[in-house]
């Protein structure tokens, strides 16, 4: 599975029944997707490439007034997100730390 296939899955799944009960009101102000250098962002991950900085996880980003407001208590909701999801597990380095979660 492709990383970018996995995280909508993920965020569809986890993240939308997530915003919708606890951040009721947020979902339209709030934008979900994954970016940076990783593999999976370019579409070029495979096998080899899933051993660091790879899984389920997606980020999202909060205006600056948002961020002040909810960011905190978003931040904290989807770290409580299980980190397994369809069989694959986020495998974070040091490097990627701060890849995903709430901006």
């Amino acid at each position: 599975m492709k990383g970018l296939d996995l995280a909508e899955q993920f965020y569809r799944e986890r993240g939308v029944p997530l915003l919708a009960e606890k951040f009721h009101g947020y979902e339209d102000r709030i934008a979900a997707g994954l970016i940076g250098d990783g593999s999976d962002c370019y579409g070029f991950d495979d096998q080899f490439s899933q051993d660091h900085d790879w899984g389920p996880g997606f980020c999202l980003w909060l205006t600056d007034e948002d961020y002040k407001k909810i960011g905190k208590k978003l931040a904290q909701a989807y770290q409580a997100l299980p980190i397994e999801y369809m069989g694959y597990t986020r495998d974070q380095s040091d490097w990627g730390s701060g890849r995903v979660g709430a901006f």
